[in-house]
């Protein structure tokens, strides 16, 4: 009885430790799945704030941009050349630029 008492106590035990490690790396899975949507989402809200940008040039100004130099200097884009690749394809005055960020 001893002993049934003591196997039923690890059993459980047991049990509960399985338990948490599934729920464990149940959420880390899901948190890494979270950090990698929120990275991909920081890489369009640069895209479309460059893209904005050269909009807004072109407002003003009458033409695109030739380079994200000028976005830069004149509309206030700040490029983090440390954690992000940038390509910005200038085709004319009057076609919009094609704009492409990529993490480091």
């Amino acid at each position: 009885s001893i002993i049934m008492t003591i196997r039923i106590k690890h059993i459980t035990i047991l049990f509960v430790i399985l338990c948490l490690l599934f729920v464990a790396t149940y959420a880390a899975f899901r948190l890494d799945g979270l950090w990698s949507k929120s990275r991909g989402m920081q890489v369009q809200s640069i895209e479309q704030a460059i893209s904005e940008a050269a909009l807004q040039c072109y407002a003003l100004e009458g033409v695109y941009p030739e380079s994200l130099q000028y976005l830069s200097e004149h509309y206030g884009i700040l490029l983090d050349d440390d954690h992000y690749q940038y390509h910005y394809t200038y085709i004319g005055g009057n076609i919009r630029p094609e704009v492409k960020v990529v993490r480091r």
